[in-house]
């Protein structure tokens, strides 16, 4: 049995995601492991209660999870999948309940953002909670008819509830890339053909040109770089370093390359991983 822990309650976008990823990796027997923070779902990877940690990062709305992102620097688990996984908002109330008789909805401050437009026109007020599908159990357990959660539709499911609107989120394309991350590196599986992303961490010197002479070896190497954020080191204000998710495997040539002349270039190198890409919505347009 595969053990995954992720941040979250039964219902939650995270166990949703995790369960059709590692099956698409050929992993049916896997066990979500929901823990009430995305901390103990890194330290359950990181002492062996678990095989992976499965984190949100990133959102096409919201941007990156920075929490996430912290604690994945912190750790020395390294990214080994990365999944893009359609987010739908769904208002979900009691058995009997309609659209109008809502009057204030409960959820993370993240789906709340993702909805405050359709909550504004359908005059329902917002209050945040830790949780999406902890909202759905909350509500339950109330019984208030007034009340109603934003959450997915399998949140209503495991909780009995029921879908009073689908697809509230104010924009159709809203996607989050998750990350499972394990103790051991990927490795590639010479019969599958795979799409590989490699993500690095690096500091750079205080002079000028550092960041340029440094981009400029994955420049004149042809490597696309997909992604390239600047964030604050905590351990020395107004000093900042760079993530950066680059196209290929860190053994390519021309990336190992590259990886070799930051060595020399920059203040500090970190790789978190080279990893396979797959997006459950194109998979499943190809019937997969």
């Amino acid at each position: 049995m595969v053990l995954v822990a992720y941040q979250g309650e039964r219902g939650a976008y995270s166990e949703e995601a995790l369960q059709l990823f590692f099956e698409a990796r050929g992993m049916r027997a896997t066990e979500a492991v929901p823990c009430a923070t995305m901390e103990e779902a890194i330290q359950k990877a990181e002492t062996g209660e678990a095989h992976y940690a499965f984190l949100p990062i990133e959102n096409t709305m919201e941007g990156t999870v920075d929490e996430a992102m912290d604690l994945v620097l912190a750790s020395d688990l390294f990214v080994v999948g990365e999944m893009r996984h359609k987010i739908d908002h769904c208002l979900i109330g009691h058995p009997g309940a309609t659209l109008g008789s809502v009057k204030v909805a409960y959820s993370h401050p993240y789906a709340i953002r993702q909805s405050k437009e359709w909550l504004r026109a359908h005059q329902i007020e917002a209050r945040p909670t830790t949780d999406t599908a902890g909202a759905v159990r909350e509500v339950k357990q109330r019984g208030n008819i007034l009340e109603a959660a934003i959450g997915s539709a399998r949140s209503a499911e495991v909780h009995g509830m029921q879908v009073l609107q689908r697809s509230i989120q104010s924009r159709e394309h809203n996607s989050t890339r998750f990350w499972a991350l394990s103790k051991n590196e990927y490795r590639p599986n010479p019969a599958r053909k795979e799409t590989f992303l490699t993500s690095i961490s690096f500091g750079v010197r205080h002079q000028a040109g550092a960041l340029y002479d440094i981009l400029g070896e994955f420049a004149k190497r042809q490597v696309n770089l997909t992604k390239v954020e600047s964030r604050p080191r905590p351990e020395r204000p107004w000093h900042y370093e760079f993530q950066v998710d680059l196209e290929g495997h860190r053994e390519d040539n021309v990336v190992r390359e590259a990886l070799g002349s930051l060595i020399a270039k920059a203040s500090s190198l970190k790789v978190l991983g080279s990893y396979p890409t797959w997006d459950s919505v194109l998979a499943g347009k190809q019937g997969r």
